[in-house]
């Protein structure tokens, strides 16, 4: 019967199916370990049993390879070669005796090889540890194991060339294992190069954490080591740091969803190295969610699971994926997902105290594991109600007070248990939901603008609506809602943009629904392919009524106009700045908003906002330029005045937007707890007038310009900014007098 299932084992192990393989060899290594150790009743029996017994372990090990167990595959690699050295040494010991007693056969000096047993078997086992080893991202001792597996191979085959020719061709068996062994050592030798390509990667991921490419050296890292946790984790904090919430969420679910393949493998003896010990069945999650069948459905990296199946990839994540996944779904509003899973969390975590061998002891969080899950179910409680709330007070038309609540709401993320009410330097349109992005974000920024809208503070709601598109670069409602405020404050040429833009998103969307991975927009709602034909046709309409018409291009293209045909195969019309509406270089070049830019004007720019002067024959500005070309002050090609949002400024200088607590008043500008007359190296004893600010302000602007400070950028834009603040109050009289009034009455006992 043992040696049934062993066999049966090997069958299905030889078609590939390796999972039902695994299951038969662990209940034959249950069988044969009974014996080990015991006492034989015959000689011999105790070294065959050794010898199956590596044979057996060295077959499993193979199969958990390949369905990506590689820490069981480690195990059984090192059990498949303590067995198999434990019988050589009773092989090389009964050989002996034999000899001593005058009975050895004359097979002893036999060299024919078998391809389960023997050097064929260390070989191939020394192979799979190092390969098993790499996959699992652990480095060291990879290089012995392919190198002795090697060398094994080597030794073997030259062992065999005394065999004669008859000898050879008589063993089946032999020819096997020649075979079997001149692949081992091919799989070596390729196991070395891969090596070599993962420490190189480690060292450019390490070392160059801001290049273009290091989503596909981190995917290739991944492809070389798919167990090693540390490359998942640098992955989720590069979409993180560019506020790629969905992709967050994305690879946890995919991330689980390979861990859930492996969990009935670890059965018997392989339940010691099962990752998820002791959690709850699957609920709703299947394997082939994220399979790409080969139709025209959401592609995979686009897919979403549901509520249920969010807590069975809770489940199923390492710890140190679960509180990203946890923030992701609240980013992302997916609250049922998120409630449900952080109770069944809690539930698992509050369970009646195990016994001390208990295996649920094992996933039980550490207190400061505890304390960052319930500090993040906090803020999804505060962000949930905080919403809601705001939904409420805008459906009775509480615009002011809407306003209000989403931006209490915007700055949950800044406080470390989500009660936003306490923060006392809350203002209206904080940068730190910028920072934060997902969603939510960009919908409370939306909802924000769509309050001021309503209130008719139409400057109010563009930089809202650009802070929303700054985050989810082709979120629909926010462009519109955009172009349609520019016309309510008369700004023809941005409003055409910005409706430009809509349109050939749509249009473009007709062709190619979705973004390719990784190049797409932060955020996959309200998407272009969302856009039905009627709504295109009312804004086509809106259009002509307003006069306003599409741009036709001129110039050569840029690149990000050659990527936005080559993907979405749109008509060509002149919709500037594509790169900031696909790539979502916005935040990076501080620009919110289209430019339009047309080389051959010669009229000056005017309106206000800063103005940036194409480079010289360029034939209108590149997109992807560089940032030197971007500040590049040529006069012969000035560009029509763009709309942009002021740079970040030092929150500690200046308070860019009214308080919560007062969303009506107008904006104020003015910090008395701040110095301005040291930002600008004035005494204000003397009594500097608007001439020696002015000269002051003239100089250090000078000094601190980013483009004199190329060795220290940052520290020059800060400066420069602190400078700019200072001068913007002391510079106009109206604002020094309330200034000096305030900050004078704020000093005196």
């Amino acid at each position: 019967e043992e040696r049934s299932v062993r066999n049966e084992g090997i069958t299905y192990y030889n078609s590939g199916n390796y999972r039902l393989a695994i299951l038969l060899f662990t209940q034959a290594l249950g069988s044969y370990t009974k014996y080990e150790g015991g006492n034989p009743a015959e000689g011999g029996t105790e070294e065959r049993i050794e010898r199956t017994l590596a044979t057996l372990y060295g077959y499993r090990c193979g199969a958990l390879y390949e369905v990506g167990a590689y820490e069981a595959a480690v195990r059984d690699a090192r059990s498949a070669l303590e067995c198999e050295r434990i019988s050589g040494c009773k092989r090389t010991l009964m050989s002996a005796l034999g000899r001593a007693s005058g009975n050895a056969t004359g097979s002893e000096g036999c060299s024919l090889l078998h391809h389960e047993k023997g050097a064929v078997l260390r070989a191939k086992v020394l192979a799979l540890l190092g390969y098993s080893l790499l996959r699992s991202g652990i480095v060291e001792g990879v290089a012995d194991a392919l190198e002795g597996s090697i060398d094994v191979a080597n030794k073997a085959l030259d062992d065999a060339e005394d065999l004669t020719e008859s000898e050879r061709m008589a063993s089946s068996s032999h020819q096997r294992a020649v075979t079997v062994i001149q692949e081992t050592v091919q799989m070596a030798k390729d196991a070395l190069g891969e090596l070599g390509r993962y420490e190189m990667l480690k060292t450019k991921l390490v070392n160059e954490t801001k290049k273009r490419d290091y989503i596909s050296d981190c995917e290739s890292a991944m492809e070389i080591a798919p167990g090693a946790i540390m490359w998942n984790v640098a992955l989720l904090r590069y979409y993180i740091k560019r506020r790629r919430w969905f992709a967050v969420a994305n690879h946890c679910e995919q991330l689980a969803v390979r861990n859930m393949k492996l969990e009935e493998v670890y059965s018997g003896d392989l339940a010691e190295v099962n990752p998820f010990p002791g959690i709850p069945s699957v609920q709703e999650l299947t394997a082939d969610f994220f399979e790409d069948n080969g139709d025209k459905s959401i592609p995979p990296y686009l897919r979403v699971v549901g509520t249920k199946a969010a807590c069975d990839v809770a489940f199923r994540l390492p710890k140190e994926l679960l509180p990203h996944y946890l923030r992701a779904l609240r980013l992302e509003e997916r609250y049922k997902a998120a409630v449900q899973t952080g109770t069944a969390l809690a539930e698992f975590d509050n369970a009646s105290s195990p016994r001390e061998d208990d295996v649920r002891a094992s996933l039980r969080r550490s207190y400061a594991e505890k304390a960052r899950l319930k500090e993040e179910f906090l803020k999804l409680e505060r962000t949930i109600k905080l919403k809601e709330e705001g939904d409420a007070l805008f459906r009775d038309g509480y615009f002011d007070r809407a306003a209000q609540m989403y931006g209490e709401c915007l700055t949950v993320d800044e406080s470390p248990n989500g009660n936003s009410a306490t923060n006392n330097g809350a203002t209206g349109a904080t940068r730190s939901g910028v920072d934060s992005g997902g969603k939510i974000h960009a919908v409370l920024h939306s909802n924000r603008a769509a309050c001021f809208s309503s209130l008719g503070r139409y400057r109010d709601a563009i930089a809202e609506s650009t802070y929303a598109i700054d985050i989810h670069s082709m979120y629909m409602k926010a462009i519109l809602r955009r172009a349609r405020c520019f016309v309510k404050v008369k700004d023809i040429s941005r409003a055409q943009a910005d409706f430009n833009r809509w349109i050939v998103l749509v249009e473009g969307a007709r062709k190619l629904p979705y973004p390719p991975a990784n190049q797409g927009p932060s955020c996959f709602f309200d998407m272009p392919s969302d856009i039905k034909q009627a709504e295109l046709n009312a804004v086509r309409s809106e259009m002509n009524e307003l006069g306003i018409t599409p741009t036709e291009p001129r110039g050569r293209k840029s690149k990000a106009r050659t990527f936005l045909e080559r993907y979405f195969k749109v008509p060509s019309l002149r919709v500037p700045n594509f790169s900031e509406m696909l790539l979502g270089s916005c935040r990076k070049k501080n620009v919110s908003s289209q430019v339009v830019v047309n080389s051959k004007a010669k009229s000056k720019p005017t309106g206000g906002g800063s103005v940036r002067s194409a480079p010289r024959g360029s034939g209108g500005a590149s997109l992807n330029a560089s940032s030197r070309s971007l500040r590049s002050r040529s006069s012969r090609a000035p560009p029509q005045t763009a709309f942009r949002p002021d740079p970040p400024i030092n929150p500690s200088i200046i308070k860019s937007r009214p308080a919560f607590d007062h969303p009506l008043e107008p904006t104020s500008i003015i910090d008395v707890d701040v110095d301005y007359y040291a930002a600008l190296e004035l005494d204000v004893l003397a009594s500097p007038s608007l001439s020696d600010i002015k000269q002051s302000y003239h100089r250090l602007a000078k000094q601190y310009h980013p483009d004199r400070n190329r060795s220290d950028p940052k520290a020059a834009e800060l400066r420069f900014q602190e400078v700019k603040a200072a001068f913007d109050v002391l510079g106009d009289k109206a604002n020094k007098m309330k200034y000096d009034k305030e900050r004078t009455g704020k000093l005196e006992p």
